[in-house]
């Protein structure tokens, strides 16, 4: 079981045992009934134990705000079921990247502070990152869906993360792009995902469900669900 904490933008795995607690949270049940439908889903499961842990993740999701009355606050997460998934991230569809990204001077230009400012919000807040974004898109609303736009804007953060001294991963440069394309006219939704065994995590972006790489996306990239879409 995989959580995200979608205010904080923290993930958090959980084991087979603690997944089956959480469901029971999920549903409205108490520390009691969620520790009985644990220990019936594993019969080899030390009630006692089960218990314990139970007690202790309990408080400490309690106290990361994931639990409130001892419910899972849905306001505040969006879980992945492991063993249920919900699809692929990348809705089996990308743009085809380039191993050399069209240029655009104009993108170029605006990339590089649109990446400072996405490194400076992914910092502050993750919550205040996605308000930004849906700000800019309401300043300035898209046009027409257009890959081949949206392969530049992509291309030009990337361009400007490689210039980068600091820290640029896929949150910040995701981040950049989904504002950058906003500037431009062009929506790109920010997403996040995971993939499992092992546990991995990955943010993008997408133009109308479809994903928006480049060359330096992983390559296993689509096979990530998506959990969130700002």
């Amino acid at each position: 079981m995989l959580i995200l904490d979608s205010g904080e933008g923290q993930w958090y795995a959980l084991n087979s045992t603690a997944g089956d607690l959480w469901r029971a949270w999920a549903r409205g049940a108490d520390l009691d009934a969620a520790v009985a439908e644990a220990c019936a889903q594993h019969a080899w499961a030390d009630e006692g134990e089960v218990r314990r842990d139970g007690e202790a993740l309990f408080a400490e999701l309690l106290e990361r705000g994931l639990l409130v009355d001892g419910r899972a606050r849905r306001a505040r997460r969006t879980d992945i079921d492991t063993q249920c998934p919900g699809g692929p991230a990348f809705a089996g569809t990308a743009l085809p990247c380039c191993a050399r990204p069209p240029r655009s001077p104009l993108l170029d230009l605006a990339a590089y502070p649109v990446l400072l400012l996405s490194v400076v919000l992914t910092r502050i807040s993750f919550h205040r990152t996605g308000t930004v974004i849906r700000a800019v898109r309401r300043l300035r609303p898209a046009a027409t869906a257009d890959p081949g736009r949206a392969l530049r804007v992509v291309a030009s953060v990337g361009r400007a993360a490689r210039r980068y001294p600091g820290r640029a991963a896929c949150l910040e440069r995701s981040a950049a792009a989904s504002i950058l394309g906003a500037l431009a006219g062009q929506e790109l939704a920010w997403c996040l995902g995971a993939a499992t065994d092992p546990y991995r995590f990955h943010a993008w972006v997408e133009a109308d469900r479809c994903a928006v790489l480049d060359p330096h996306e992983p390559a296993d990239a689509q096979r990530y669900l998506r959990v969130l879409s700002v």
